[in-house]
């Protein structure tokens, strides 16, 4: 199976064969040369009355940052880009509306939600990007992924193999 993503808002999955990635002219850079290349850098100090333990993922939007972590607090947090708390996920528990164990996260921008993936639970919980809300979970077989590219939220599988 192939996917192809393209900047015209299309995904293309095929059957077949796979297509290399070629990655001749690959190579590998030191910080000095990768820091000549960044045009700016922003610190934003983050404002929350509760830590943040360990940063496991973190995505940047055109107007907020969303912070996970996994273990110590084991919640999301949500900035503005000013660095103001503007809510966390912290639904821990057995609950229907609840995780047991966050593994990843995604944020859909076209739909407007947070996609958390429930690795001992098997399924996604689906939560308002405005406020945090619960809006509905999903379950899934074991061998079902997700990820994002751009702007576009995927999850894929294959019906016939489970993969």
């Amino acid at each position: 199976m192939a996917l192809e993503l393209s900047d015209t808002r299309t995904i293309k999955i095929t059957h077949g064969t796979p297509h290399p990635i070629r990655a001749d002219n690959a190579r590998i850079i030191g910080m000095d040369e990768m820091l000549d290349r960044v045009k700016s850098i922003e610190y934003i100090k983050l404002d929350s009355s509760e830590p943040i333990g360990v940063i496991d993922k973190m995505i940047v939007t055109k107007d907020k940052i969303y912070i996970l972590d996994c273990y110590t607090a084991q919640q999301i947090f949500v900035f503005d880009k000013t660095g103001n708390l503007l809510f966390r996920i912290k639904n821990k528990g057995r609950g229907p509306k609840e995780y047991q164990s966050i593994r990843d996260m995604q944020v859909d921008t076209i739909r407007n939600e947070i996609l958390v993936n429930d690795a001992l639970a098997r399924s996604y919980l689906y939560f308002s990007a405005d406020d945090g809300a619960f809006l509905h979970r999903e379950k899934r077989s074991s061998k079902l992924l997700f990820g994002a590219y751009r702007q576009f939220v995927y999850k894929l599988s294959n019906p016939r193999t489970g993969f």
